[in-house]
């Protein structure tokens, strides 16, 4: 008969996997107690639980991911105990903008080795804009061009997803090469970053020819007009395919772990990333949709076009505060190749947000009455 010690050893070191003999993905390392009956092998420790509570988190990622309307990819970690849990956490999926809190990341590191201060003022003229994509930011832009510092930069990237912050940052941080140096350097090398989000868009959309003049929004709209439908539909399918800019579910909760940890910055510029992402505007219907009101959650969303009715990414991540000082959770659900509308993407993953802060929440007290 295993000692009781015998399964504090187990509960520190293993990672169980539930449902061990369907094809899904999915694990949940759960904490064992000595009356818990397992059966050990060389590759794999089973929980002998009763068959509807081992069946009831895989069949829920199921019905979630089928909520979706495309690919489903979930990575949850409880920072303060190691449990996971996990759906399709090793598929690749595009970036979409949360590539821009990868590279506000790289920029930050040179932050602080002291060749940028967040408080330092650069110039934009009306050349240095790029109006290919989403970029609050330059709405009614002077004439005279705009004085913004570092820091207005990094928080209308994070919290607006604006393009045109997160192209000046990605510049600084010396361009797509040297922010995939920074994340092979910190352990995340499964977040490949090889492009530009503007020259993406341009290839998703079909345009062959070189783009210099990023600015000129007219001409690139001439540009993406003049793309017949059936290229368009082939450029989307390649991009599909192959979105170079790519993401597993698990190596953006590792960097989120990581960041969280202080590992990849500073401490005082993490705790201010951190807060900068508490502050994001986008996708209020994603991991917080479901989550009670107040709920701080740290994070940064993406989203790509969709093209003959199919959503090429519909993106969230960050980091959850739980209730009652049940520590925090690193989270990545990510949907690709979706044919539902935006509102059935997003509520799918505002279900896996919450299926995973009810797993770890404290339970609700009992009133008299109950």
């Amino acid at each position: 008969m295993p000692t009781e010690s015998f399964f504090r050893i187990i509960e520190e070191t293993v990672k169980i996997t539930l449902c061990p003999l369907t094809k899904e993905s999915v694990q949940l390392k759960i904490m064992l107690a000595p009356t818990k009956t397992i059966a050990l092998s060389l590759a794999t420790i089973i929980v002998c639980l009763p068959a509807v509570a081992a069946d009831s988190l895989p069949e829920k990622f199921k019905k979630i991911e089928q909520q979706s309307g495309g690919t489903l990819g979930a990575s949850v970690l409880h920072l303060e105990s190691g449990q996971t849990m996990q759906y399709n956490p090793d598929t690749r999926f595009p970036t979409a903008s949360v590539v821009k809190l990868v590279e506000a990341i790289a920029f930050l590191k040179l932050v602080d080795k002291g060749q940028y201060k967040l408080n330092e003022k650069i110039h934009l003229s009306a050349k240095d804009i790029f109006p290919v994509a989403h970029s609050p930011l330059i709405a009614n832009f002077p004439p005279a061009g705009l004085d913004v510092t570092y820091d207005d930069l990094l928080k209308q990237s994070i919290c607006q997803s604006d393009t045109t912050a997160d192209a000046i940052l990605l510049d600084r941080a010396g361009g797509p090469q040297a922010v995939q140096a920074v994340m092979n350097e910190a352990g995340c090398p499964d977040i490949h970053v090889k492009n530009t989000e503007c020259q993406l868009i341009l290839d998703y959309s079909g345009v062959k020819e070189k783009v210099t003049e990023w600015w000129n929004k007219d001409k690139i709209a001439k540009l993406v007009a003049a793309v017949p439908k059936k290229e368009k539909s082939l450029a989307a399918k390649r991009f599909i395919e192959n979105p170079e800019n790519d993401m597993t579910p698990a190596a953006i909760t590792d960097m989120l772990t990581k960041l969280y940890r202080g590992k990849l910055l500073k401490p005082e510029t993490t705790e201010h990333l951190l807060k900068v992402m508490e502050q994001t505007a986008t996708g209020p219907k994603r991991l917080k949709g479901d989550l009670p009101v107040g709920t701080v959650v740290a994070h940064k969303t993406g989203t790509w076009d969709s093209t003959d009715g199919i959503n090429a990414a519909t993106n969230d991540a960050g980091i959850i505060t739980l209730p009652g000082g049940a520590g925090h959770l690193s989270i990545a659900v990510f949907v690709k190749n979706s044919t539902r509308p935006a509102a059935a993407r997003e509520k799918a993953i505002a279900a896996f947000s919450k299926l995973a802060y009810d797993h770890w929440s404290p339970p609700e007290p009992k009133t008299k009455e109950q």
